[in-house]
């Protein structure tokens, strides 16, 4: 039983990024320098249409959701360091043979929107990537500090929203449009790059130790308080 959150990830979890699908992909936007990629500032109407079309009703009990009975196991087979059955490895061995992990932050967002949306497709979830860009690499410290969330089954402008408010957040995207700290977390359209994120939210953090370990809760679960 989950019943505390453990920064750590698994000493005898591994994975080998060629068995898995989470290296595919074309360059990521984070690679490069995002303010050449960032477009017009969305009018408040547009915002007001993106929150009402991707913020739906919550989940009921068989959701996980507000008022319902939530759970203390992450479903599925993964076990420690996996999110579930399908979902994305949270540590492991890189194709260069050194261990690595996702910063403890994204665990704990990652931990809170399983206890949200218990149901949700954990398909699209994204970590490490060999061929991606900076932020979903593992750093000098070993910390691969981006997550991507598939959309299916949450409510992403929820988790849109508490990555905004999250100190250790720099940059979001989702569905052609980007938050970036830099720029108080106004939304932008996204210009150009190889991925517009219309079937998953990208959340980056910070580049340093600080921002990987904060243990702030994200607000989204029940789960979400500081130890």
């Amino acid at each position: 039983m989950m019943n505390e959150f453990t920064d750590t990830p698994d000493p005898d979890q591994t994975q080998d990024l060629s068995d898995t699908t989470l290296q595919a992909g074309t360059t990521d936007t984070e690679e490069q320098d995002l303010e050449q990629f960032v477009g017009d500032e969305l009018t408040p109407e547009e915002e007001a249409a993106l929150e009402q079309a991707e913020t739906g009703p919550e989940g009921g009990p068989d959701q996980g959701g507000p008022g319902g009975a939530g759970i203390d196991q992450i479903p599925g087979e993964g076990g420690p360091g996996f999110s579930g059955t399908e979902g994305a490895p949270t540590g492991g061995i890189g194709k260069d043979g050194k261990r690595w992990h996702l910063a403890p932050c994204l665990v704990r967002l990652l931990s809170e929107v399983d206890r949200r949306w218990r149901r949700r497709d954990r398909s699209g979830d994204r970590t490490i990537a060999a061929a991606a860009g900076r932020d979903h690499s593992s750093n000098a410290r070993r910390s691969v500090n981006a997550l991507d969330i598939g959309k299916d089954g949450v409510t992403v402008m929820v988790i849109v929203n508490a990555a905004k408010r999250h100190t250790s957040t720099n940059y979001i995207i989702f569905n052609g449009v980007i938050w970036m700290r830099s720029r108080k977390f106004r939304p932008f359209t996204l210009k150009g790059g190889s991925d517009r994120y219309t079937t998953r939210v990208h959340i980056s953090i910070l580049q340093s130790r600080m921002a990987e370990e904060n243990r702030d809760g994200w607000g989204i679960g029940s789960w979400s308080m500081k130890p």
